[in-house]
């Protein structure tokens, strides 16, 4: 249940109350308007013979609502439970509230979040408003909650702290998911002697920068005056790339931590036949883990190919060689993650598994080579005209 505020600029409740009645699934008493009044509680009630009050159901499904005034803040709000976020959505139901007031000569100022609130919900309504501006929904995630909470003011009474009031977030301790270590601190890190992160974690960040890029180009091209009939596939190919973006930025951190379970299973001890057989069997997992994580990158990587050979086909003509570049650094890591999956399989004992990755990892190469050719091409003949 998510338990949330909209605050009216008015102090009378009875206004609030009119506009919850409205809302609220189980709705309100049907009544004739009094022509001198904006608000229904002021008209007279429908009866039916037995003089039961006729009911008339409310607008959302799966939301209670009532309208109170709460003395420090000044105002009356509309007070609402919403049993189900995915049935009856936070944003329809800000917007339909907007147009109420509105109606009875009232406004709504913004909105409060009593609690927490799921990520999902917050994206739903920041994905809504971008919509709403005819603005491009591949934008950062960051980016679509900062427009829930601009758009819905839930800033109006007391301060949004994501990091509180996001369900996600607020268990993580404050740490918002798919955190990376891409700054300075992983430069300095792996410009050291240290091993770790290495060449997979540089090929996942060659890949995530590519994903960025795409994304780039298509917001652009999404804005673009002349190229209106491409922001529906724009949008699609925004989306993505920033979920690539995101991925690959987390396998940046995944592959590190992988070499490091290679490592600390290298550590146990093999004096015994016991501690043998456990060694070999830690390490046999530890290293196909290693696997996993470099052939998702590659897998990432492909995809991050194929999306600029879509935007270099259809995206703005302006920003041509930044899709070339997409293709270019998302080769780099498919190479790159592929040369780890490699070198990790020549420290497994299972044949089949081994050739089974061999010949994906062929595969993954010769399809990221050839699209990437075509990109290239294509790219340097748009540029040169």
């Amino acid at each position: 249940m998510i338990a949330y505020n909209i605050n009216l600029n008015t102090r009378d409740h009875r206004l609030a109350t009119d506009i919850a009645f409205e809302l609220r699934e189980a709705g309100r008493s049907k009544r004739i308007p009094n022509p001198n009044s904006k608000n229904l509680l002021d008209g007279e009630i429908v009866r039916h013979e037995d003089g039961k009050p006729v009911k008339v159901p409310g607008i959302f499904k799966e939301i209670k609502a009532i309208g109170w005034y709460v003395d420090s803040f000044k105002r009356a709000q509309i007070s609402i439970n919403f049993n189900n976020y995915k049935i009856s959505t936070i944003h329809n139901v800000f917007d339909e509230a907007c147009r109420l007031a509105s109606e009875r000569g009232i406004r709504v100022t913004g909105s409060e979040l009593v609690g927490l609130i799921p990520l999902e919900a917050v994206l739903m309504a920041g994905t809504y408003y971008l919509k709403k501006q005819n603005r491009s929904i591949g934008v950062p995630v960051n980016d679509i909650i900062e427009c829930a909470i601009q758009s819905l003011g839930l800033n109006d009474v007391a301060p949004f702290i994501i990091n509180e009031k996001i369900i996600d977030y607020a268990v993580d301790n404050g740490d918002q998911k798919e955190q990376t270590m891409i700054d300075t601190k992983f430069l300095n890190e792996l410009s050291t002697n240290s091993p770790a992160p290495g060449g997979g974690s540089v090929a996942a960040l060659a890949g995530s920068l590519g994903a960025a890029l795409s994304s780039m180009v298509a917001a652009l091209t999404h804005e673009k005056k002349e190229m209106l009939d491409s922001k529906p596939l724009m949008d699609e190919i925004g989306v993505e790339a920033q979920q690539l973006k995101d991925r690959l930025a987390v396998l940046v951190e995944e592959d590190t931590q992988a070499f490091n379970k290679v490592m600390e299973a290298n550590r146990l001890p093999a004096t015994t036949d016991e501690e043998k057989d456990i060694k070999k069997e830690s390490l046999d997992s530890a290293n196909k883990y290693a696997i996993q994580i470099p052939l998702e990158t590659a897998k990432k990587c492909l995809r991050v190919i194929e999306l600029s050979e879509e935007l270099v086909t259809n995206g703005n003509p302006n920003s041509v060689s930044d899709a070339g570049v997409a293709a270019e650094v998302a080769l780099a890591g498919l190479r790159g993650a592929c040369m780890n999956v490699m070198i990790n399989l020549s420290e497994i004992d299972d044949t089949s598994y081994c050739e089974a990755l061999q010949n994906e990892v062929d595969s993954l190469i010769k399809n990221g080579e050839s699209i990437h050719k075509k990109v290239f091409e294509k790219t340097v003949s748009i540029i040169k005209g």
